[in-house]
């Protein structure tokens, strides 16, 4: 559990602030909202899967998008 400690004279709000960034780094939040309702086992993994997926193609679209293109075999004739 994230713990703060307030500083003489800071608002509360600035606090608060700090508070939330800490339990937002330290994914609390994200933990509460994931286990709030029974997931089965097979929902789960089903999940996973596809953020697996979907992380991969991404990953595949960027290192695709970022390669060099290589102009003589493009264009061979025009050198």
């Amino acid at each position: 559990m994230p713990v703060i400690k307030v500083r003489e004279g800071e608002p509360f709000d600035v606090a608060l602030r700090r508070f939330k960034r800490s339990c937002e780094k330290a994914g609390i939040l994200a933990e509460v909202r994931r286990s709030e309702f029974y997931e089965k086992p097979t929902t789960e993994r089903k999940r996973a899967k596809a953020s697996a997926v979907k992380r991969h193609a991404k990953n595949w679209r960027v290192k695709t998008l970022a390669a060099p293109v290589c102009i003589d075999f493009l264009y061979p004739f025009y050198l």
